[in-house]
């Protein structure tokens, strides 16, 4: 197995078991709701994100969809870790009580980063 694959699912390893670890204390420990819920409030975009790029090669199987399926995963590493470190900080907070306002909180920071990066992208057109 080459470096290239043991990142790649290394990173979506990380990437796509925060979410269910998230999900499995969800269901196991109900008092820690509140900050899993700024935690998983801030890994849904990025997992609707990786769920799109599937679903294109899916439909479409062609070699570069393959190959953004593959590097999405490095690629977007580094800013989902600091993304959610940012919501750990955000989870600390007392903050909202009400859960869906606690996602929310989670998910502004990823959902502002990228409309940061589409302005900067696509405003030089």
């Amino acid at each position: 197995m080459g470096l290239d694959l043991m990142l790649t699912l290394g990173a979506a390893a990380v990437e796509l078991g925060i979410p269910a670890g998230c999900l499995w204390a969800w269901t196991k420990r109900p008092s820690w709701r509140p900050a899993l819920a700024v935690l998983l409030g801030a890994a849904t975009p990025w997992v609707l994100l990786y769920a799109a790029v599937a679903c294109s090669w899916l439909t479409h199987p062609s070699k570069e969809n393959l190959w953004a399926v593959l590097a999405m995963w490095i690629m977007s590493f580094l800013f989902y870790v600091c993304n959610l470190a940012v919501a750990a900080v955000l989870a600390g907070f007392q903050g909202p009580r009400r859960l869906a306002w606690r996602a929310a909180m989670g998910a502004f920071p990823a959902l502002a980063a990228g409309a940061v990066a589409a302005g900067t992208t696509f405003g030089r057109w």
